[in-house]
């Protein structure tokens, strides 16, 4: 064989070879897209998870039982409210009682709302304050407190009861004889044709109650009168008029209605018309007087009893 043809040899490219130039190209570029692929993130495996656990499913059910049984026992016969009973209704009619508690019946004890219930009994004239209590199983306690008396207001009708706020709300029929506590009570009687119109749940008016109880705090023996106490009488012709309540049968004018009711003002009149009073009891015996006109502290008029010696108003 000869030199040239071992040298060709030598030379020649192996079959199926290819030249450097062509396969480092593609050497660098799969080594480059292998890098990619590492540095690019694998995606992460998604786990499934139940979608209700064991736990949850338990409190789940635990809660639709407690609603459930919260629910029966609304609705259900044990709490339902079938009686109502209250105490301390002196003044209170038992209608007006029972129209605020009747309509209870048949609702759940649980639903109560005990506050709002106080405060329609409140809303009565007579109440002062109520406490309600439910009663196992079905029942509901009221206990009233009711308004102090503070005055009797007596119009030709009837007697009225009224608290230190003027509102009305007892009444005693003119031929009854009043309690002990209330024959305590000052005594205004109101001959007003005004006061027919007077009824219970009504207000006396502030003026004419401050008025009436300062005259009736009038003390007999600052007038020099044996009287141990004193009623007030209101008329539309000479307004505040006092009278012994028992005794000596005279009657004095002192006016004052329409007046400005201030306290001081008032006091002051009323100061001066207890001495005009008084000086007239020292000239003439009680006994011997049957009227009096203070109306005018200044010029006082009086009649005496026997003929003639009538009440002016």
């Amino acid at each position: 064989m000869s030199s040239r043809s071992a040298s060709a040899r030598r030379g020649a490219v192996p079959r199926g070879a290819r030249p450097a130039s062509e396969t480092a190209p593609s050497r660098r570029s799969g080594s480059q897209a292998h890098a990619r692929a590492r540095r690019r993130p694998r995606p992460r495996a998604r786990t499934r998870t139940p979608l209700l656990g064991a736990g949850r499913l338990l409190a789940l059910v635990l809660a639709v039982a407690l609603a459930a049984g919260f629910l029966w026992l609304i609705d259900g016969p044990w709490f339902r409210i079938s009686s109502v009973a209250w105490a301390g209704s002196q003044y209170t009619p038992g209608d007006q009682v029972s129209a605020v508690l009747e309509p209870l019946k048949g609702s759940s004890l649980l639903t109560l709302d005990g506050d709002a219930v106080a405060r329609r009994l409140t809303s009565l004239p007579a109440v002062r304050a109520a406490r309600v209590e439910p009663t196992l199983p079905g029942g509901v306690s009221v206990q009233l407190e009711e308004k102090a008396p503070a005055l009797i207001w007596q119009t030709p009708a009837v007697r009225l009861v009224v608290g230190a706020d003027g509102v009305i709300f007892g009444r005693v029929a003119l031929s009854a004889a009043l309690p002990s506590d209330l024959a305590r009570l000052p005594f205004v009687d109101d001959r007003r044709g005004v006061a027919l119109d007077l009824f219970v749940g009504d207000r006396i008016p502030d003026a004419e109650r401050s008025i009436a109880l300062r005259v009736a705090a009038i003390n007999p023996a600052a007038m020099g009168s044996s009287a141990k106490a004193l009623q007030v009488r209101l008329d539309d012709q000479c307004g505040f008029v006092i009278s012994p309540r028992r005794g000596a049968g005279w009657a004095a004018a002192i006016g004052l209605y329409g007046m400005d009711p201030d306290p001081s003002a008032i006091a002051a009149r009323v100061e001066i018309q207890v001495a005009a009073i008084r000086t007239l009891f020292a000239a003439h015996r009680e006994s011997k007087v049957g009227w009096v006109d203070a109306r005018n502290p200044g010029k006082v008029y009086w009649r005496a009893n026997g003929p003639g010696g009538s009440d002016a108003c």
